[in-house]
């Protein structure tokens, strides 16, 4: 009952919760940006001039109105007079998408029929020239001033001038309205021949919107009902959890006991194949690999073998005693499987004595690897200072079996012993052997 009571106090409270953003949304949170006379903005004018026009356009600033007077002439086909209010440096410009409407507040005295153009300059790198205003997309509109009235816009009414994506080759993919980063906005005469003295004072221009979209604040609010519902779910799911975890820890510990048998009997099994003091493969531990890298073997890609023996070890066990001989061929085991490849297989054969198989390699190959470890052990700092070397037999273990190719590799050891020790010697395998 506890339970339900929670829940149902959960729901009232995120109910008010919506209801309070909703209304906060209408009745707040609401952005301005407001451009009169006042404004810190950069403003300036712009005639026909610079198309070979003789209109000229001059900018006044009245106590409450930014005022573009324009003495109009008709010896330009298009003859214009412009407003320019610089809203940011290219390549940046003010994002207007939080913005849903523009109020306009604008006074026109003048011949004609009073009509005004309003654009919004995007600049976009894509297809815009830093340099050049006119390659900036041309969001307009085009209106009659009702003299001193307000009157507002909503920016999803603006479009781009066909003319102007005509003129400049846009692509498809840039045709519609984008005001992310508008630079520049233009109040301009009608562009009719309407020759004459013609002033406009621009009372306000005022962009409205919203920090938080309707479409934002339902998307945050349906969030908000979903993670409700996420963490109620998620928490009869642990209490059904912890329901079952009493049945599971019953059957669980019955398998833990037999996988701990089992993996005991394995520990078991894995300690026979290894060798206790080095811990590499011993002789037992490395038959089955060995016979399945055997079938696998081809002429293309041998098993190489190299049997290593250590120079003189019962020298270091009779004059620094056991402890540290056992220390050394830790050590020797430890660099012989720091020195080979991934896949080969290190093994103590016995003693002093230890094996290296070596998938996929040429008998050239087994060679070099076996003379970079006779170099390493000679390199290697020993306990006790000891000069410990290391002589090698390499072969490769052919169509002629394991036996023999131990054989060669054994022989070709014995002659790295007779030759001086601290070598390497190789037992070539003969395909008429048997």
């Amino acid at each position: 009952m506890q339970r339900t009571f929670n829940l149902a106090g959960l729901i009232i409270g995120l109910t008010v919760l919506s209801l309070v953003l909703l209304l906060w949304q209408q009745l707040g949170m609401n952005k301005v940006l407001l451009i009169d006379v006042r404004t810190p903005f950069p403003v300036s004018v712009a005639d026909d001039r610079i198309n070979g026009g003789l209109s000229q356009a001059q900018l006044i600033r009245t106590p409450d109105a930014l005022r573009l007077d324009c003495e109009l002439a008709d010896k330009y086909e298009w003859p214009f007079c412009e407003l320019g209010i610089t809203l940011g440096k290219v390549p940046h410009g003010l994002d207007l998408t939080n913005y849903d409407s523009v109020r306009l507040k604008f006074s026109y005295k003048g011949p004609g029929k009073h009509r005004v153009r309003f654009f919004l300059r995007n600049y976009n790198p894509d297809y815009s020239n830093p340099q050049e205003s006119t390659t900036w997309k041309l969001n307009e509109i085009q209106f009659i001033v009702p003299d001193g009235i307000e009157q507002t816009v909503p920016l999803k009414n603006f479009n781009v001038a066909s003319w102007w994506l005509a003129d400049r080759n846009i692509p498809l993919e840039h045709f519609g309205v984008d005001l992310r980063n508008v630079p520049l906005l233009i109040i301009s005469t009608g562009g009719e021949r309407e020759a004459g003295h013609h002033q406009i004072d621009v009372h306000q221009i005022v962009f409205e919107g919203k920090w938080v979209s309707l479409e934002h604040m339902l998307i945050f609010i349906l969030s908000l009902w979903g993670l409700m519902a996420l963490g109620v779910s998620i928490n009869l799911l642990y209490k059904l959890h912890l329901r079952l975890n009493v049945i599971r820890q019953e059957a669980s510990q019955l398998v833990m006991a037999n996988e701990s048998l089992q993996a005991e009997k394995k520990r078991i099994a894995d300690q026979a194949k290894i060798d206790p003091l080095t811990q590499v493969r011993n002789r037992s531990g490395i038959r089955n690999d060995i016979a399945r890298e055997m079938a696998n073997a081809t002429d293309f890609s041998p098993l190489a073998m190299i049997i290593c023996d250590i120079d003189h070890f019962k020298a270091v066990n009779d004059t620094y005693g056991h402890g540290v001989g056992d220390e050394v061929l830790v050590k020797f085991a430890r660099l012989l499987s720091t020195h080979v490849r991934h896949g080969d297989y290190v093994v103590r054969w016995g003693g002093e004595e230890f094996v290296l198989f070596l998938p996929n390699a040429r008998l050239e190959h087994a060679q070099q690897i076996a003379e970079n470890l006779r170099q390493t052990v000679e390199e290697t700092r020993w306990p006790k200072a000891i000069a410990l070397t290391a002589s090698f037999g390499v072969t490769v273990i052919g169509e002629d079996g394991f036996a023999r190719a131990l054989e060669r590799a054994d022989a070709a050891l014995y002659r790295a012993k007779q030759g001086g020790r601290n070598r390497v010697e190789t037992g070539e395998h003969s395909q008429s052997a048997d």
